[in-house]
Parts: structure tokens; sequence; C-alpha cells
């Protein structure tokens, strides 16, 4: 659903006559159990969910915003649907970094959705490939590595430049 609502948006916002025109979106998506129910007075009744889950999933669609990535999952959710049958066809992964969410005490190690590589603007293998060599040194501590293997990472990858600045701002001087 949420690769089809991406699809949807990024057509609208390539139509420069579409209300949606350069509109942007992201999606936060978490797996767990959450309240839904009707929320308000008789006057005005909005029907909503709440809970930790809820929450963490909004804290995922923010962070969109900051690393690039249209789609960000949390752990529990990549692990829930990566155990599922040869995905490529529908749906990839690739994980984004390890970070606390304003709010929350524990560190998250989230992944970024993407399109099947059918999809016409979806991310090359190559670029994943690349992007993946520099994940591990990043996550290795070879960050001047990690910068190395993200020149090989296309220009027009939407997280390459979150990770190039987070590791210039974090990493060994």
């Amino acid at each position: 659903a949420a690769l089809d609502i991406q699809r949807d948006f990024q057509q609208a916002s390539q139509d420069s006559t579409h209300p949606l025109h350069d509109f942007r979106i992201g999606i936060g998506i978490a797996s767990g159990n959450a309240v839904a129910g009707k929320l308000g007075s008789l006057d005005q009744v909005k029907v909503t969910a709440f809970g930790p889950v809820v929450n963490l999933a909004a804290r995922l669609e923010t962070m969109t915003k900051v690393i690039g990535a249209s789609i960000l999952i949390d752990e529990v959710t990549a692990t829930a649907v990566g155990d599922t049958a040869n995905l490529q066809e529908t749906m990839r992964f690739r994980q984004v970094g390890q970070v606390q969410p304003f709010g929350l005490e524990t560190n998250l190690l989230i992944t970024e959705l993407l399109p099947p590589l059918a999809d016409s603007d979806a991310v090359p293998p190559e670029n994943i490939d690349a992007y993946e060599q520099a994940w591990q040194h990043f996550q290795a501590g070879n960050w001047s590595t990690a910068l190395q293997a993200l020149d090989q990472v296309s220009d027009s990858d939407s997280v390459k430049p979150w990770l190039q600045q987070y590791i210039q701002v974090h990493g060994p001087e």
C-alpha cells in the first residue's frame, strides 16, 4: 500500500496541472499493537489510532524529511516482511541507520522500503550494492572508507547526502 501511495503521489507531483504538483510525501511504518476508536464529543468526533507504535510510525514519517527516504520502516516490520518469500518482485529494502527517535529511549534500526526493480523509477541494483558496501563500512566504523564507497552511489540517490553529512559531522577527525 505504501509503495502504491508513493507511486501515485510521484505521478501527481510531476503533472504541472495537478493540485499536488511538486508535493512530496513521507511514510513511516511500524508494527505492533495500537488502539483505534472514536475520540471527541458528539459534535466533533474523530476516528484515530494511538499508542506507542503509532507514535513510532509518526517519528519515522518525520525522519523521512531529514533522511531523504520516502518510506521508512522499523526493524520489527522489516524483519516480519523480510521473512516472507521472495519479495524482489514486489518490494526491496535497504538499511538506512540506527537512530534514537525523539522521545524514545532506545536506538532503532530503520530501513528504507524501495519499489521493485521492475518499477521504471526504481533504484538500480548497482546503486543498492554500492550503498550497501558503504553502509557496511559505516557500521564497522570505517567512516573514511564509507565516504569513498558513497562516491560510487548515484548522486540521484536521496539518502546518500544524509549519510555523507552524518559521517562528516559525527565521524572521527
